[in-house]
């Protein structure tokens, strides 16, 4: 298939090369080259190529959801990339869940579009790279690699691979990651919403320490009075001191029950009930719903910035910050044109100094400081500054966490990978909530429910699945991550390490088993769905094994010697229970 690959380069008003960088039998990289004896603005340059459809069940890019399908040439599976949203890369998954093309761009950073549609005529995929997508500053140089890779191996590893690529070939290193960076999370955003009072938010660490939470997340909310939502009182971050008198004080709180804390900002938002508002609204991208994003493209915007975050961590004492919204960059067509006011031409340009430089001027006041982003801003790029990146806001969205967890994991490294802020109605059966905490094992819980409101056995559950989590935590974020149906959204997740085993089944599907390498090793299966049975396919004969069934409490319900012979075999537990084989 690699020998028979076909790029064209559609016409282009500036010089366009495209030569064969790298051949192997099973990955072609190319190098693009844009050039002119002159400065000029680029516009959209589409280089377009064909692959037979063969075995391909399902198309998967990071920021791809639920609409896994193959979709004809005429309505195209697109991957938007840019520097705060997304990331080029899309992989094209056999039947089998093994790799049959992934397509990746270097350049994460310029925006940039993939897409890919099947053919009807010929029964091919017609697939595309688009660059310069929406405004960069003008060039009269550009140079990107476009990679092909049509290795035979899981569509998880071919996608992993593209992240190294980026990694050592283009500089791309992952942010250091502290520990405290992987430890489970009290978010108090679906918890409190705004409603943020000391005396509440106390309580709640001292319930939650126990537990295995280690750092709470203030949220939207300590900025304003008002508590109706929205962003108009965003822009000063000045603290709201008829909700919460002294941050200092309330961090220090904080601190004796053993918790981090970390504080929320809407890093572009600019509201009109603030006194910025007036400062920046000449100095801004666009405005919604009397709210400014600034335009970070003014040095004096990202001073301002850079600033604000200083003070926060300085004077309040914090341990880290959730930085948010910063996918809301961007041009639009009422955004002004360049000026001589402004240092930067591009707004992709003037967002990687603005986190570069927060970043720095974090970094030296603490080393160890936990910055979080969040879905769509996940690539690369992001990956330089932030160490947590978090699933996009899916309230009691199992399937939609766990789904987006996985996609995370695939392109963000050792950058700590977190759930959406956990949820459930206490008044729902246990094994619900223990659901919601199943479906998060392989990213960082973030829980956000009222603990104190929650019944004894809804505790329980939440005690035994963080303790599981912590007891396994290099486990649970081994490299070694691998996946069932894709397409089907995940029916199967596990990873290994030193030959133990994490794995989850979100459907009815088996867990291949094969025999124990040492006689430390533990199989930790786990049954998030209600059926009252797993199905072990051993891969060859297990002979006699430990085995212990607990609830989704924890409880014991069985404890037994039993023979795992080769081949299939029914095991009766509990709906969302945990099983545990050992030698």
């Amino acid at each position: 298939m690699c020998n028979n690959l076909n790029l064209t380069v559609e016409e282009y008003p500036a010089k366009v090369t495209l030569t064969e960088h790298f051949s192997s039998d099973c990955c072609k990289i190319y190098k693009l080259v844009v050039s002119s004896d002159e400065k000029f603005t680029p516009e959209f340059l589409r280089i377009s190529w064909e692959i037979p459809v063969n075995n391909v069940i399902s198309v998967w890019s990071p920021k791809i959801g639920f609409s896994r399908f193959i979709a004809p040439n005429w309505r195209k599976t697109k991957t938007e990339s840019r520097i705060a949203s997304g990331a080029p890369v899309t992989s094209l998954v056999n039947a089998d869940g093994t790799n049959a093309c992934t397509i990746a761009i270097s350049d994460p950073k310029t925006p940039t579009e993939l897409g890919v549609g099947v053919s009807e005529e010929l029964a091919v995929l017609q697939c595309y790279a688009k660059f310069f997508t929406s405004f960069v500053a003008p060039i009269d140089y550009y140079e990107a690699y476009i990679r092909l890779d049509f290795e035979n191996v899981p569509f998880t590893k071919a996608v992993q691979n593209v992240g190294s690529w980026w990694e050592n070939d283009f500089g791309y290193t992952h942010a250091y990651v502290p520990k405290s960076a992987y430890m489970p999370m009290n978010s108090a955003w679906y918890s409190f919403h705004q409603a943020l009072y000391p005396e509440k938010i106390i309580e709640e660490c001292r319930l939650s320490a126990p537990l295995g939470m280690d750092t709470i997340i203030l949220d939207d909310g300590w900025q304003t009075d008002d508590n109706n939502r929205g962003y108009k009182f965003c822009g000063d971050w000045e603290l709201a001191t008829g909700k919460i008198p002294d941050m200092r004080a309330l961090v220090d709180e904080i601190h004796n029950t053993g918790m981090k804390v970390m504080l929320w900002f809407s890093v572009p938002f600019v509201g009109i009930h603030s006194k910025a508002y007036e400062r920046f609204k000449n100095k801004a991208l666009y405005e919604r719903d009397e709210v400014l994003v600034v335009d970070i493209r003014y040095k004096e915007v990202r001073d301002y910035l850079i600033d604000i975050y200083k003070n926060a961590i300085i004077n309040y004492g914090l341990d880290g910050l959730k930085l948010d919204f910063i996918d809301s960059f961007k041009l639009t067509d009422k955004s002004p044109a360049y000026n001589d006011e402004m240092d930067i031409a591009s707004v992709e340009d003037a967002l990687d100094a603005l986190l570069k430089e927060a970043k720095e001027a974090l970094i030296q006041i603490d080393p160890e400081v936990l910055i979080e982003f969040r879905q769509s801003y996940i690539g690369p790029t992001i990956l330089k500054y932030g160490n947590m990146i978090r699933v996009g806001d899916c309230p009691y969205d199992s399937l939609r966490n766990r789904m987006g967890i996985v996609d995370l994991r695939l392109t963000s490294g050792k950058t700590a990978v977190h759930s959406d802020m956990i949820m459930w109605n206490k008044d729902a059966p246990v094994e619900s909530a223990a659901l919601q905490m199943i479906s998060t094992l392989f990213g960082v819980p973030q829980v956000s429910v009222l603990i104190k409101n929650l019944p004894s056995d809804h505790q329980k559950a939440l005690k035994f699945w963080l303790d599981f989590y912590r007891e396994n935590i290099d486990l649970l974020h081994s490299d070694d991550l691998s996946v069932k149906n894709p397409e089907m959204s995940y029916s199967q997740v596990k990873t290994t390490k030193d030959g133990s085993l994490a794995a989850v089944n979100y459907a009815c599907v088996p867990f291949d088993l094969d025999t124990f390498e040492n006689d430390s090793c533990i199989y930790n299966l786990i049954n998030s769905t209600y059926d009252d049975h797993i199905i072990i396919n051993a891969l060859s004969d297990l002979g006699s094994v430990n085995v212990t069934v607990f609830n989704c409490m924890g409880d014991i319900v069985k404890q037994c010697k039993q023979t795992i012979s080769k081949g299939p075999s029914l095991l009766e537990v509990p709906a969302c229970s945990l099983v545990k084989i050992t030698k």
